[in-house]
């Protein structure tokens, strides 16, 4: 076959096979848009000693003529703060010829004793959710659903033009629409409201145990937040929807962009509302601004969400701006006892 897999800690991936490795990355479309030279610049950072003790992340890659033809990671948290994940893509070249299979084997074999259980996402029309499931007994969790609007295929002129239309009808209804940034969030009191809202739509709030001290609380978590993102370039950009008579916010749309991954990439955060004050219109104008503006004023061009909704409501308004789902992942669920078994059965 020639083909030669390695499995090491990522800290141990020779520099000769890191150029290769990132094309590879790219191709497996981890997230979309994103090139080889991002990978590569993620690939050559070093690993620091607080990332050590929190983390670790063991890689497998396979090499037909210097090529990168698959790549396999397995990552997990020290401190509980995830759920360990192992992930393996085969180039379809030289997929079926057990590369995937034995990828998986060398991965779980190098995992640490004390994780008892894991997570592993895979395509579910290809050959690796079937072997999850009837080799390593994986129960499906999730499904994974993405979407993606592609930014600069979408003819600007039908933007501003469906903007214009729908603009009335939110006016007649006293609702203003608005940008803010981060900054102007905190500078404007706006930030409670947006809290406020995203605790709205959990269900266990009650309004009667919402506190004055929990709303700052609550703020100051997000604040947190985001100024950790912002320490990684990332910009955070709101569009608010707002009564006009009591200033109220009854909805907005998060969206958020990092010029050190990749200035053509932008990733939707959320789109919130009042559960009180749904209103599919007040939803697309809120997402056409949004993408009017990335239009407008940066060079993105694939707008990502990174968990599709399930909820209808929020489906539509997506579907009819024009997102797409781009890949479907079932997330499976894998225990100790079950990952050993395959194992011990691989061995005899």
């Amino acid at each position: 076959m020639g083909i030669k897999i390695t499995t090491i800690h990522k800290r141990e991936i020779p520099n000769e096979v890191r150029p290769e490795l990132a094309k590879f990355m790219a191709y497996s479309k981890l997230e979309p848009g994103l090139s080889p030279e991002f990978f590569l610049d993620q690939l050559n950072r070093p690993i620091t000693k607080e990332w050590e003790e929190k983390y670790g992340a063991n890689v497998s890659f396979a090499l037909k003529e210097n090529r990168v033809v698959a790549w396999g990671h397995f990552s997990w948290s020290k401190k509980d703060e995830f759920t360990p994940e192992l992930y393996v893509k085969v180039h379809h070249d030289v997929m079926g010829k057990g590369i995937g299979s034995q990828m998986i084997r060398e991965l779980l074999e190098k995992i640490p004793d004390y994780v008892q259980e894991l997570t592993i996402p895979a395509m579910k029309e290809e050959f690796g959710s079937k072997f999850v499931q009837s080799k390593l007994n994986g129960k499906v969790i999730e499904e994974d659903r993405r979407g993606l609007l592609k930014v600069k295929e979408v003819d600007y002129t039908e933007t501003f033009l469906a903007i214009n239309e729908i603009s009335d009808y939110v006016e007649k209804q006293g609702i203003r629409i608005k940008f803010f940034s981060f900054e102007d969030l905190i500078n404007s009191n706006k930030l409670p409201s947006i809290v406020k809202l995203q605790e709205l739509n959990e269900t266990d709030f009650s309004l009667s145990n919402w506190t004055k001290g929990k709303e700052k609380q609550k703020v100051l978590d997000y604040e947190n937040m985001i100024e950790t993102t912002k320490r990684y370039e990332t910009i955070h950009e709101y569009f608010l929807a707002i009564k006009e008579d009591n200033d109220e916010v009854i909805a907005y749309t998060h969206t958020a962009r990092n010029f050190e991954r990749n200035e053509l990439v932008a990733w939707h955060e959320k789109t919130i509302f009042d559960p009180k004050q749904k209103n599919e219109i007040t939803g697309l104008i809120l997402i056409l601004h949004m993408l009017m503006r990335l239009q407008d004023n940066t060079k993105v061009t694939h707008w990502i969400i990174q968990k599709m909704y399930d909820e209808e409501f929020l489906l539509n308004i997506f579907e009819k701006v024009g997102f797409e789902y781009f890949v479907t992942n079932l997330i499976h669920k894998v225990k100790r006892d079950d990952w050993e078994t395959y194992l011990n059965l691989s061995k005899e």
